[in-house]
């Protein structure tokens, strides 16, 4: 997404970085706060949720803040790169958080990893993410390239006034209300995918340049700004059903179906983006559930187009190697007879 904006959203991602106030209060805030009640020392090899507090995040004064978040050994040593990202994501899926406020996620550059209940999400730059607040989940930033902008909102703000921007037969201010007062409230978040011409990044540059230089009455401007950011967000969905609901099961034989009807192209990448799922997550579901690999489970159809193609075509074995991709008509001998033990001849002839 190379436009005016995104540059300029660049820059104001720089001198974040570089005066990372957020981080600082953040810290101050994680102090005073502790030592007025006793810290609980969580067990790290046990699951655990724990709710992230209002006032670890906000000042006083603050009802809506921006939290730019980036791996910094000078204020997280514990959450680097040294750490490899296979064993933090896997402490990340292990111990999850919901929140008593409201947090929009903005990926702006790099990736990430979203892990919700058992499901775990990449998110790619542009993405935007609004999870319900009782959702246990947890982020984890694959390297330092990555920049998550966090847009939260105190509940009682976005009640109060936020709120009344949406109509009340609208989705979105359905999903809102229903994630602060019903105990299993559906859908469990919100995203969608920004586009560069999207008017969702004008409402972002302008949030995040108004908490940059916080002028006089700065509050004021973000509760403006937001509402205008929600009316677009309700405009985009109610165009593109960008709603996702974590309560569908990823089905093998959706999966199986997809793989046959685009088996000469299909990636991992591509079932992660179809499916909302992760691609190491559904090459591990495909070899649970067949008892294959998903390289295996593609040559596999490839190879039963190909009896198709024998029983119902007189095409030679080198036009239906090279229709289906091979290289050369031996290797498509040898992968067909690896498979059905006997060679394309001898099944044209079997079946003739």
């Amino acid at each position: 997404m190379e436009n005016k904006l995104i540059k300029k959203l660049d820059v104001i991602v720089r001198d974040i970085r570089k005066n990372p106030i957020h981080m600082v209060k953040f810290k101050e805030r994680i102090i005073n706060n502790s030592k007025k009640k006793q810290s609980v020392q969580l067990d790290p090899n046990k699951p655990s949720i724990f709710i992230r507090k209002e006032n670890n995040f906000f000042d006083d004064d603050e009802n809506i803040t921006i939290y730019l978040d980036f791996l910094t050994e000078q204020f997280f040593p514990w959450n680097t790169t040294k750490t490899p990202l296979k064993e933090r994501c896997k402490k990340a899926k292990l111990h999850q958080h919901t929140h008593e406020f409201f947090e929009f996620y903005y990926l702006h550059s790099g990736t990430c990893h979203i892990y919700v209940d058992e499901s775990e999400f990449i998110l790619q730059p542009g993405a935007i993410w609004i999870l319900n607040t009782q959702l246990a989940h947890n982020v984890v930033l694959d390297d330092e390239t990555t920049n998550l902008v966090n847009i939260l909102v105190r509940k009682s703000t976005f009640m109060d006034s936020l709120i009344n921007m949406l109509d009340t037969d609208d989705l979105l201010y359905q999903f809102f209300v229903n994630s602060i007062y019903s105990p299993v409230a559906q859908p469990k978040y919100i995203s969608c995918q920004l586009e560069e011409d999207c008017d969702l990044l004008f409402f972002l540059y302008k949030l995040l340049s108004t908490y940059l230089t916080q002028e006089p009455n700065w509050q004021s401007m973000m509760k403006a700004v937001l509402s205008g950011f929600l009316l677009e967000l309700s405009s985009l969905y109610q165009k593109n059903k960008v709603i996702q609901s974590n309560t569908k099961v990823l089905n093998i034989l959706d999966l199986l179906s997809y793989i046959n009807s685009h088996f000469m192209t299909v990636t991992l990448t591509e079932l992660s983006d179809k499916f909302h799922y992760s691609a190491n997550y559904i090459s591990r579901f495909i070899s649970k559930q067949t008892g294959h690999g998903f390289a295996e489970t593609v040559n596999k159809m490839k190879l039963n187009k190909a009896k198709e193609m024998l029983a119902n075509s007189d095409f030679s074995t080198e036009t239906i190697a090279a229709t289906l991709g091979y290289s050369d008509r031996r290797s498509f001998e040898r992968a067909f007879k690896n498979v059905f033990q006997i060679t394309p001849k001898q099944y044209r002839d079997q079946i003739a």
